[in-house]
């Protein structure tokens, strides 16, 4: 069966080639049949693949005048009601389809918990076999990967049993031993620009595959680097941990046996790892490898050249912030600052390219100058970073509207900071707006920043007594970041903790009762990550 022109199918054919499109065209023929009720498993390496077949499925059934029903699978708690949620679609007779799941790979950090969250759900679905039977008139298909087969087989043995097709879709390789260095090298270089580049899980897949191939250390270690800053910018703080470490041990080992075209990467690394370790909780490591990582580069920008000159201010900011959480202000201060004159003869020269690194170094020296006492210096930086970034929206707000609203929660702290409040509400309730409008469209990478924003809006109109109101927008952050820190409780638990403090301080100024239900929820989660956890009920 030759493939469509549209371009799902096109890109289902970049992805995973030919071969592999005969697996999916026999799923797909359920739906073009027209049978009725079945029970469709479809297995995949990575989610963009997913994503894919979904979108080619819903053209398809468009051109029939049906629609496919998505249920967001992101949520292990969606999981475990699994059957609520798919009773809850309507059979109407536009119903061409139920598309259901999520692709997890056996590598993810919380693989036991996502198995056994499936393994309750499918089991809970499993009793309403009859029901689903009766009800719906079109196929369900469930997505996920590999392993997920044996769950369902195990819990669901009685919709395994009910019209149940297994589809498998595995890449089109050529078999290994016809396949030479070379053209295994070409084929690395080519997933970076496929589906690796945008589903860290996939990139994960392909770095396996060239685990044993040698001679490939760099295209692995390069595709490992992607995944790791696919999976920082979903969130997945832990699984961008063991990305960068494997890449981290490639760049070392390249480097010390060919230090010049290798040692840029390595520091690059570095500072990629000691980043995604920040965000899981593990500073100390973190900062030895900020500190080595500035080391090399300092050594590299000898040279003096635009690159590593840019290079080695990117990872003084970098170093700066992991000082900063460590409470060492003055090193963050000398490290943020030296940052900042770099950027400062860059941008004069290439205004182009630095400025929008010019404005984020500002920033950060605003915070480490605030954090000092130094709240003049500290809002007169806060002022310029974001003169800078309204720049840079105007032009690019795609690019820079997440900066901009950065610099004016920092900007709010600073004039708060010198009494002057009504200015620093203006300038949260802006941020504030930003954030939720961002957070629409990249929800697991900007909620945190949403819920530390309704934090800082919230300071700020508690400290004009408007205590009411404060209280709100805590518990909003509290709201916000819930699903996150449910599923990534060390990486959330420092935001969390403040804002649930903060909302009982705001409710008792207001003479209101806090949401015991929210709180408790969140002690909850406290209580798993470290035997304790924040006070849930506000003491009379």
């Amino acid at each position: 069966m030759n493939p469509p022109r549209d371009s799902p199918a096109e890109e289902f054919l970049r992805l995973y080639g030919a071969e592999a499109w005969k697996d999916w065209a026999r799923l797909r023929l359920y739906f073009e049949l027209g049978e009725g009720f079945a029970f469709l498993i479809l297995l995949l390496p990575g989610s963009t693949g997913a994503e894919v077949c979904r979108r080619n499925l819903e053209e398809f059934l468009k051109g029939q005048g049906k629609k496919l029903h998505v249920l967001d699978c992101r949520w292990k708690e969606t999981v475990r009601r699994l059957p609520v949620h798919v009773l809850d679609v309507e059979p109407t007779p536009e119903l061409g389809g139920i598309w259901m799941g999520a692709v997890i790979p056996e590598a993810d950090p919380e693989f036991s918990e996502w198995r056994d969250a499936w393994w309750w759900g499918l089991g809970l679905l499993n009793q309403q076999r009859n029901t689903l039977r009766e009800r719906y008139r079109c196929p369900i298909v469930l997505v996920g990967a590999p392993w997920l087969q044996a769950v369902v087989r195990d819990s669901a043995p009685d919709l395994w049993s009910v019209r149940t097709t297994v589809v498998r879709i595995v890449p089109s390789l050529p078999p290994e031993p016809q396949v030479g260095l070379q053209e295994v090298r070409a084929a690395a270089e080519q997933v970076m620009v496929g589906e690796a580049a945008a589903d860290p899980d996939y990139a994960m897949e392909q770095a396996e595959y060239l685990k044993s191939r040698p001679g490939l250390e760099e295209q692995r270690a390069a595709i490992l680097m992607r995944a790791g800053n696919g999976f920082q910018n979903l969130a997945r703080y832990d699984s961008a941990v063991s990305a960068f470490r494997e890449a981290e041990l490639l760049y070392r080992n390249l480097a010390e046996q060919n230090p010049a075209p290798f040692l840029t990467d390595h520091a690059g690394c570095l500072n990629n790892l000691a980043n995604a370790l920040s965000s899981v909780g593990q500073r100390r490591e973190a900062l030895v490898l900020a500190q080595e990582s500035v080391r090399v580069f300092r050594q590299l920008a000898a040279d003096n050249t635009e690159a590593s000159v840019s290079s080695l201010a990117l990872s003084l900011n970098n170093l700066g912030l992991r000082l900063s959480e460590l409470a060492r202000r003055e090193d963050a201060l000398a490290a943020a600052d030296e940052a900042t004159r770099l950027y400062r003869r860059l941008a004069a020269s290439r205004p182009d390219a630095f400025l929008p690194y010019l404005a984020g170094s500002l920033n950060n020296l605003g915070t480490m100058l605030s954090d000092l006492g130094r709240r003049e210096e500290a809002l007169a930086a806060a002022e310029e970073a974001t003169l800078l970034y309204r720049q840079l929206a105007a032009s690019r707000p795609d690019a820079f509207l997440p900066g901009l609203a950065g610099c004016l929660n920092n900007l709010g702290n600073r004039l708060s900071g010198l009494g002057r409040r009504e200015e620093a509400l203006a300038a949260a309730e802006e941020a504030t707006r930003l954030y939720r409008q961002l957070a629409g469209s990249l929800p697991d990478a900007l909620l945190p920043k949403l819920a530390a924003s309704l934090g800082a809006r919230g300071r700020v109109l508690a400290g004009i007594e408007r205590h009411g109101e404060a209280a709100g927008s805590f518990r909003e952050g509290i709201e916000a970041l819930r699903p996150l820190f449910e599923a990534l409780p060390g990486a959330f638990a420092p935001l969390v903790r403040a804002l649930c403090h903060e909302y009982l301080q705001a409710s008792r100024a207001a003479g209101q009762e806090p949401d015991r239900e929210l709180l408790q929820a969140a002690a909850a989660v406290f209580e798993k990550l470290e035997g304790k956890g924040p006070k849930a009920e506000p003491q009379p």
